[in-house]
């Protein structure tokens, strides 16, 4: 199990919720 790329995943999947909901925010 490669540790590195799950941690990929999760920043990228969690970066992608924070920035949806900045964008609801403003919107």
């Amino acid at each position: 199990m490669d540790i590195k790329f799950l941690l990929k995943q999760y920043i990228t999947f969690f970066y992608g919720l924070f920035l949806t909901n900045e964008s609801s925010k403003e919107g």
